[in-house]
């Protein structure tokens, strides 16, 4: 009874599994209207707006205009109206859903497999839509509901350009979907709906003349492009909806392959994007967002251009842009924009690479707005990045190369500049903007470096001269090539260099551009002609006098070499304030003239050495001239001078090498040699100080003895060692290492024994003594004498053992008595 009501409940089980699982087979994802193809003659001819001929390109990437086919766009785009579901339509529908379960119920359930579609008797057709056949692409999408999959069966032909209204993917599966011969539309497809596009095979409008878009994308509608190729004139234009780029490769051939008119377009995952027309990118924004992530490519001519949607104007709406991820890998900029066209632009890129592959400028930014570049991106070009307006914010780890021939020119009107540089600023050369045309650049962090040039380069153009420029570079790693600096300043001259004691930066300012340089990031700097280089160490900046004509070289840093040399009377040379740094000539005949400013900051010039005579009658007088190692021979330096007033700068030499850090009188020595000391006379007069040249002393020679330690071992109980003879220090002090022990003296019954070990470095012995019979043994050295161990405790252990006994029997009685206790 049990196995047949177990069979029966099986039975019913199965059968409603199979019913459910019809009925789900059968339901349309929704109850949609019948779909619509363009009326005859609607997006046949084009128009003014979009045109089969490439439009000249300068060297500013051109808007490409928007076809008059689209609807006019405001800020926000309007949506189109859609039809509304008739509720009697819907209860017709699922009427006939029911009465389909019902009549395929008892064959699903006699029926071991799925249902095959493929393997069910067909008409002829190019497009399948669940069970039933279409012979054509067109006639499929008239008849799709919301949800439907189209799936090529064979390559189809398009005769006219199809719309969309709902929610429908095409899987190309393999095969090609091609305009026919005598196809007229700008569009091959309108989507106002959801349009999904996945599968292995293709939709080409490479061949004849139309259509020029391969998708218009309009009126808040949704486009989903997973895979499949799709090649054409232009593949996507998107006027206020949404794209989703996920997979598949799109190719342009003569315009931008994805533009965009507000709305958002989003690329990501597998997705490659190619323009193939001269001068057309791989994406346009006009007043949209974007953004670009995973492994997506954008290859070819452009990579982004970003431009509002309305000329600079009031009211204009920006592009706006995010990279997270992906590669784009042009001939053309990676990212640009106009400056007549692109106020407002925001651009931040914090992952993925930007490479322009044929050495120009990798981002061009001429206009007002915001370009961020940190986390992880790494940029490249000829330059690596040129901006000329806008805000410009570099951080975290982002890598920025220049790689481009080195050019020190003048930045051109109208076009990038690739010159080397990881950096270059091209201030006061733009004033075209909405509300600001300065340009701002915070260097935060990150790793700026050149091939061939400056890590960073300013050219102040002066062309603009009321225009602000603010340079700020106050972390990051600047790695110029050889002989070039971390940051250059480049003016027409008259330029103002000055330290800023409360921010630690040297800045350099003309004509409302002011450039401002931490010391962490370059520790000294150059001025000359109107050109101020940085450089990371204050060596290569003294190397770099390598002209003729007046250099000022300044010092942000305590100087690792401690004492520069002015190697000619063309230097002046000056250092922020609290930076100590000693500086004496290098040159016979002049001397050092320092001169003190209000900010705290030294400067030093060669003067005439007759301003100031050298010292004279310079000796050295020392307290001993032999001592043995651990202690000290005390010099003493004296010298005379003319000139009462003057102070002295002393230093000391051993066998001819300065000694760096011994500036005063005196030189406590511990290691033999020949000492000498240099003097130089101070003097301080009208707020400046002269140093004279140096006077040298004949050479003390000095003697410390080392220790002499004797051959033999001395030793203790736990250690040895050698002992010097002159002053008893001990060296090679070592624990003893013994060897095994041997018997000197058996043990007998009543009699203790001996027996002795010996260190085998150095013969330290020990001795032990062996117990009589049934006694243990403790080693002592010859030294002990026989002791009892003492514990501090002199009860006799009997006591111990009695009041034991005690405390047994008193528990016994009592337990007895409880027992007892217990019977009762």
């Amino acid at each position: 009874m049990v196995g047949k009501e177990s069979k029966m409940k099986n039975k019913f089980i199965r059968k409603w599994l199979v019913i459910l699982t019809v009925a789900a087979m059968m339901i349309p994802a929704g109850i949609p209207a019948n779909a619509e193809t363009v009326e005859e003659g609607e997006n046949i001819a084009p128009t003014a707006g979009i045109s089969a001929e490439t439009p000249n390109v300068t060297a500013e990437t051109q808007k490409e205009e928007i076809s008059a086919e689209m609807p006019d766009m405001t800020a926000e785009t309007q949506n189109e109206e859609k039809s509304d579901v008739q509720a009697e339509g819907q209860n017709q529908a699922k009427q006939g859903v029911l009465e389909a379960v019902r009549q395929n119920t008892e064959k699903a359930e006699e029926a071991s497999d799925a249902v095959d579609v493929q393997a069910e008797e067909r008409t002829a057709g190019e497009v399948q839509i669940g069970e039933q056949i279409y012979p054509t692409l067109t006639e499929a999408f008239a008849a799709a509901k919301d949800g439907d999959v189209l799936r090529l069966l064979e390559n189809a032909e398009v005769s006219q350009p199809i719309l969309l209204t709902k929610n429908v993917t095409l899987d190309t599966n393999g095969f090609t979907v091609s305009a026919a011969a005598g196809f007229k539309g700008n569009f091959m497809f309108t989507n106002r709906g959801t349009f999904n596009i996945v599968g292995s095979g293709k939709i080409d409008g490479s061949v004849g003349t139309y259509p020029l878009i391969m998708i218009n994308n309009t009126g808040g509608a949704v486009l989903n492009i997973q895979s499949s190729e799709i090649t054409g004139q232009g593949v996507v234009q998107n006027v206020g909806g949404i794209v989703n780029i996920t997979g598949g490769t799109l190719t342009a051939s003569a315009r931008n392959t994805v533009l965009s008119q507000f709305g958002e377009v989003h690329i990501g995952a597998s997705a490659h994007l190619m323009a193939a027309g001269e001068g057309k990118s791989a994406v346009q924004l006009i007043g949209a967002k974007m953004t670009l992530s995973g492994d997506a490519v954008l290859s070819g001519n452009g990579g982004i251009d970003v431009f509002n949607s309305n000329r600079n104007e009031e009211g204009t709406v920006s592009a706006q842009v995010e990279i997270t991820g992906g590669r784009i890998e042009t001939k053309d900029f990676p990212v640009s924009g106009n400056n007549q066209e692109s106020a407002g632009a925001e651009v931040a890129i914090t992952g993925g690479s930007l490479k322009n592959i044929s050495g120009g400028t990798a981002i061009y930014w001429p206009m007002e707005g915001q370009l961020t570049i940190g986390g992880n991106a790494v940029i490249e070009g000829g330059t690596g990045i040129e901006a000329k307006m806008g805000t410009i914010t570099i951080k975290d780890n982002a890598v920025i190369t220049g790689s481009g021939e080195w050019k020190e020119e003048k930045p051109q009107n109208g076009g990038a500049n690739p010159e080397g540089s990881a950096f270059l600023g091209s201030a006061q050369m733009y004033d075209g903007c909405i509300n600001d045309s300065s340009l701002v650049v915070n260097i935060l962090g990150g790793t700026l470096k050149s091939v061939n040039g400056n890590a960073v380069t300013i050219y102040n153009t002066e062309e603009k001269s009321d225009v602000r420029a603010d340079i700020s570079v106050t972390g990051g790693s600047l790695q110029p090539a050889a002989g070039k600096g971390a940051v250059k300043v480049i003016t027409s001259g008259d330029n103002t260099t000055r330290f800023d004691p409360d921010k630690k930066t040297l800045d350099t300012m003309k004509s409302n551009t002011t450039v401002k340089v931490a010391k962490d990031v370059a520790a000294a700097a150059t001025d000359r002609d109107g050109k101020t280089t940085y450089y990371n160490t204050v060596e290569e900046a003294l190397g770099s006098n390598t002209e003729d004509g007046n250099i000022h070289i300044y010092i942000n840093e305590n100087s690792s070499v401690k004492q520069e040399a002015l190697e000619g009377e063309n230097v002046i040379l000056t250092v922020a304030p609290g930076v100590v740094l000693e500086v004496t000539s290098g040159i016979d005949g002049m001397i050092v003239k320092e001169t003190v400013h209000e900010d705290g900051s030294k400067t030093y010039e060669l003067v005439n050495a007759e301003e100031l005579s050298a010292p004279k009658n310079v000796t050295v007088t020392a307290d001993c001239k032999t001592v043995h190692i651990g202690k000290k021979i005390r010099l003493k330096a004296s010298a005379e001078h003319d000139t009462k007033q003057v102070n002295y700068l002393y230093r000391w030499y051993k066998d001819g090498a300065l000694l760096n850090g011994a500036v005063s009188a005196e030189l406590e020595v511990t290691e033999s040699g020949n000492y000498a000391v240099e003097v130089f006379a101070v003097l301080e007069k009208d707020g400046t100080t002269l140093t004279s040249l140096g006077a040298k002393s004949d050479p003390v020679k000095c003697t410390v003895t080392p220790h002499e330690y004797e051959e033999k071992w001395s030793s203790d109980g736990k250690v040895h060692w050698h002992e010097c003879t002159i002053c008893k220090n001990k060296t090679d002090v070592a624990e003893h290492t013994f060897g095994e022990w041997k018997v000197t003296e058996k043990a007998t019954e009543k009699k203790d024994g001996r027996k002795e070990r010996s260190c085998t470095v150095c013969g330290h012995k020990e001795t032990a003594v062996i117990k009589a019979a049934g006694k243990t043994e403790e080693p002592r050295k010859e030294s002990d004498k026989t002791a009892s161990v003492k514990t501090g405790d002199k009860t006799d252990p009997a006591v111990y053992i009695f009041f034991v006994i005690l405390t047994g029997g008193m528990i016994a009685i009592l337990s007895a008595g409880n027992r007892k206790n217990r019977r009762k």
